[in-house]
């Protein structure tokens, strides 16, 4: 009978471990469906096939970002907690056969023969895999947004070689996506080198927005935030004034008869406006990588009157009903945390969409 116990607690042992490990690899997965670095994407499955359409928008030239995919032998160099292994095994002409181990939401790695063909001209590459779990055919596209902006696409299919589980498709599924993002990271890691993709989509949530350069992914961002009379520094000497900097400016102007402070800087492409509303509250508009002429347009579609009117003893609903809504072209995004103002009343994040 102490035989049975103990085998009985062995086994109970393993299948909370199991459980916990299962657990632990949804988390992961779901943390790839608001990857920063996925602009738009589209994953179905039908049958054992799955089809992928992923994009991302990189802040860089296109020939750029077209010669940094084509080094996909170095990916185990720039992304090397995910890709274990590229070998370029062989390269004819616009050809290029490699041998590649990727480790995807911790599960064990997966080893497979990946097929790539290069066309400069039109900035598109095929790729085929085959000996994986999943048989991988598709396409990579550039396309160039601005001089400085390109989007990436890939477009393909992935038939399933081994059968799996119904309730394995949406780890599947974030591993297509973690798959798609470690990509665009070895892209801007051999654009800007290591560290640099980790600055892309810092916000203020996250106590650094304009704390740094923006990333190489980043987006045009706008933040307000309201806060209590004493919680964000007020504007200061002449209603109107310019003064510059030696990184930037700083300027005062009126909005709807409210004396505003504006400070720019070019080393994070951060614009920040503070303004203390009738000495009931305080409000911070801060944008990054919108120009700061934009600035004054987004802190005077702000119902300044109707804000001061609520005060300090409103609800976070009735503060951010005076605040604008999405100009065209942006959206209101959740904050990923409390604004690094104190005691912040009300909140709202917008984003430039890009498509």
């Amino acid at each position: 009978m102490k035989i049975l116990g103990v085998v009985g607690t062995v086994v109970l042992l393993i299948a909370a471990y199991l459980g916990y490990r299962y657990w632990q690899i949804q988390q992961l997965a779901q943390k790839y469906l608001n990857a920063k670095e996925i602009a738009s994407a589209q994953i179905e499955k039908n049958g054992s096939t799955w089809n992928l359409h992923i994009e991302s928008v990189i802040a860089d030239p296109i020939d750029d970002v077209w010669k940094s995919l084509k080094q996909a032998e170095r990916f185990a160099e720039l992304q090397p907690s995910s890709f274990k292994r590229s070998t370029l095994v062989k390269e004819e002409g616009n050809k290029k056969t490699l041998e590649l181990e990727v480790v995807l939401l911790s599960l064990p790695s997966q080893q497979m023969v990946a097929e790539m063909t290069f066309d400069d001209s039109a900035h598109r590459a095929e790729i085929s895999t085959s000996k994986g779990l999943q048989d991988l055919n598709g396409v990579y596209q550039l396309t160039a947004l601005a001089p400085d902006r390109t989007l990436l696409s890939f477009i393909g299919t992935a038939v399933e070689r081994v059968s799996l589980p119904l309730p394995s498709q949406s780890i599947l599924e974030g591993a297509f996506r973690e798959l798609f993002v470690v990509q665009v990271r070895a892209v801007q890691v051999a654009l800007h080198g290591k560290g640099k993709e980790a600055v892309a989509g810092t916000t203020i949530g996250a106590g650094k927005f304009c704390a740094g350069p923006a990333g190489p992914d980043a987006t045009r961002q706008v933040t307000i935030t309201v806060v209590g009379p004493s919680g964000a520094p007020a504007a200061a000497g002449p209603a109107e004034f310019q003064n510059d900097l030696p990184n930037g400016y700083e300027r005062g102007y009126l909005a709807n008869g409210v004396p505003v402070r504006e400070v720019y800087s070019r080393d994070t492409s951060c614009t920040t406006a503070t303004a203390d509303i009738d000495g009931k509250l305080a409000i911070q508009v801060q944008s990054v990588l919108v120009s700061p002429s934009s600035m004054e347009a987004w802190v005077k579609s702000i119902d300044l009157k109707k804000l001061a009117a609520l005060g300090d003893g409103a609800d976070a609903a009735a503060l951010t009903s005076t605040f604008p809504p999405p100009l065209r072209g942006w959206q209101v995004v959740p904050p990923t945390a409390p604004a690094n103002l104190p005691s912040p009343l009300a909140y709202q994040m917008y984003e430039q969409a890009l498509f």
